[in-house]
C-alpha cells in the first residue's frame, strides 16, 4: 500500500453518481493508465472532470480494486465542495495534486502558510528559526520550562522544585562570611525550602576554652537540638580523639585554641531528614572526619554554629555556608 504522486496517468470513465469510477479507458497519447502505476489499496490525489459538462472534483482517492477509484475524501468539488452526482457522459480522470494539501511558495522561494494546522508531528526537523518562527509553550510534561525559555539573570539556571514549575535561580547560593570574635553562635536564616544541599565552611574557626564546635539544624519553630546522630575523630599521627553528640553535628578539636580548616556537607536524603559529613584539618598537625544524621519536625530554614558546652566563644577565624 502506498500513496502515489506519480505524474502523466490521465484516463477516461464513463462512471455516473457518487460512487467509484471505473478507469480502464484508453489514455490519450503520452499518457499512462491507473492501473500501469497503482496497485490494490494505494491511494492518490484524483481530479475528475467531465469533458462535456462543467461537473469537477478534486479529492483523496483509493484504488480499491482493479481499474476502480473509490472517492475516499473530497476537498473540492463544483458542488460546494461535496461529493458530485456526475451525470452521463466521458469524464477525464488523472492524478493530480491537490492545491489544499500542497506547500507554496512566494516569489522569494519561502513557503506561504496554507492555515494554522492544530497539530503538528515533527519527527526530524533541523534549523527551525527558534527564534522567530516558533512560538508557545512547551509544557514541563513534554520536557519544556512551562514557559521560561531562558534564565532572567545571567549566572542564574532554572529550577524546579516539583517538577511544575520553573523559575530563574542562582546556582549555588553564598552567604556573607561572619568573622569570629567573641561570639557564642552564629546563625544562618531565611534558606529557601527548596534547598537540597547545604555547606558549612570554617575558615580557621577556634574557640576560647576546650568545647568542640556543634552545628545544629533548624525550623520556622526554632533550632532544633535533639535527635541527632553525631561523631567526629580527629587524629594525630597514629593517635585520635572520637566526640559524639545527640544534640548537634559535632566537630572534634583536638586542643584549645585548635584552628578548624574544612568543610560540613548536610544534604537531604528524604522528606526533612539529613545527613552530613564533615572532613579537614586543624593546625597543621591534626586531620578530622565525621557524619551524623537528624529528622527535623519541619521544614528546614537555618543554620546555627554554636559550641557544645554553649559558653566557649568562638574567638577566631570566619566562617560561612553555601546552599542549592
Amino acid at each position: 500500500m502506498a500513496f502515489i504522486t506519480a505524474d502523466r496517468v490521465l484516463d477516461s470513465s464513463t462512471s455516473t453518481g457518487t460512487g467509484a469510477f471505473v478507469v480502464s479507458g484508453t489514455p490519450a497519447a503520452g499518457y499512462r493508465t491507473f492501473s500501469a502505476v497503482m496497485s490494490v489499496g494505494d491511494t492518490c490525489y484524483y481530479s475528475i472532470q467531465g469533458q462535456t459538462t462543467s461537473e469537477w472534483e478534486v479529492g483523496l482517492g483509493t484504488y480499491s480494486s482493479a481499474n476502480t477509484l473509490t472517492r475516499t475524501t473530497v476537498y473540492s468539488s463544483s458542488n460546494s465542495g461535496s461529493a458530485v452526482t456526475f451525470s452521463a457522459g466521458t469524464k477525464n480522470v488523472f492524478i493530480t495534486v491537490a492545491a489544499s494539501r500542497a506547500p507554496q511558495l512566494d516569489p522569494s522561494g519561502n513557503v506561504t502558510a496554507l492555515g494554522t494546522p492544530t497539530s503538528v508531528n515533527l519527527t526530524n526537523a533541523t534549523n527551525l528559526p527558534l527564534a522567530s518562527g516558533v512560538s508557545g509553550t512547551l509544557p514541563t510534561a513534554n520536557g519544556g520550562t512551562g514557559g521560561n525559555i531562558l534564565p532572567t539573570t545571567a549566572g542564574n539556571v532554572l529550577f524546579t522544585t516539583d517538577g511544575s514549575v520553573w523559575s530563574s535561580t542562582q546556582k549555588i547560593v553564598q552567604s556573607t562570611a561572619v568573622t569570629l570574635t567573641t561570639q557564642t553562635a552564629v546563625d544562618f536564616t531565611s534558606i529557601p525550602s527548596w534547598v537540597k544541599r547545604i555547606v558549612v565552611m570554617f575558615d580557621g574557626a577556634s574557640l576560647s576554652g576546650t568545647s568542640d564546635i556543634l552545628v545544629r539544624l533548624g525550623t520556622s519553630g526554632g533550632i532544633v537540638s535533639t535527635g541527632y546522630v553525631s561523631g567526629c575523630t580527629a587524629t594525630t599521627g597514629t593517635s585520635g580523639a572520637t566526640s559524639t553528640s545527640t544534640t548537634g553535628f559535632v566537630i572534634r578539636l583536638v586542643a584549645n585554641a585548635s584552628a578548624c580548616y574544612g568543610i560540613m556537607t548536610i544534604a537531604l536524603i528524604s522528606t526533612n531528614k539529613f545527613v552530613s559529613a564533615i572532613s579537614g584539618r586543624q593546625d597543621s598537625t591534626a586531620n578530622m572526619m565525621g557524619g551524623g544524621s537528624v529528622a527535623l519536625g519541619g521544614t528546614l530554614d537555618r543554620v546555627r554554629i554554636t559550641t557544645v558546652n554553649g559558653t566557649d566563644t568562638m574567638d577566631a577565624g570566619s566562617v560561612n555556608i553555601l546552599y542549592e
